[in-house]
């Protein structure tokens, strides 16, 4: 099986509706959070956290620095049959070298988002079926 994915394209999100995330704080770790305000019950807020981690001097590493490291996670709490509620969570992070180019940063981000619409991929993150 092949994967054929755009390379240096251009994402663009259509269909749907807005969603709109509102900044309510800076996090100790210097986080920045955003939750979802039009939702009412307060367990049932759905968040976004951006973090990030900015290289440091490491001698063991390749060129002298780490990675620099930008996540962003989602949390989208839901309220189950028996009442109980859970959090369905979502993670993306991009870790870079800072030698790395604008394209090559761009790259990191396009491919694995692409993943999530290709026809031979589709069923991976709603089902749990790996490509074959």
């Amino acid at each position: 099986m092949s994967l054929t994915l755009i390379n240096a394209g251009t994402l663009a999100v259509t269909g749907g509706s807005n969603k709109v995330f509102t900044k309510v704080d800076t996090l100790k770790d210097g986080s920045v959070l955003f939750l979802d305000l039009a939702e009412t019950d307060l367990r049932l807020r759905a968040s976004l956290e951006f973090k990030v981690s900015r290289p440091q001097v490491r001698a063991s590493a390749p060129n002298g620095y780490t990675q620099q490291r930008c996540r962003v996670r989602f949390k989208q709490p839901i309220l189950l049959a028996n009442g109980e509620i859970t959090v369905n969570t979502t993670s993306v992070e991009v870790a870079y070298d800072i030698e790395a180019s604008a394209a090559q940063k761009k790259l990191l981000v396009d491919i694995p988002v692409q993943v999530q619409f290709d026809s031979e991929s589709s069923t991976f993150f709603s089902d749990g079926v790996l490509p074959t």
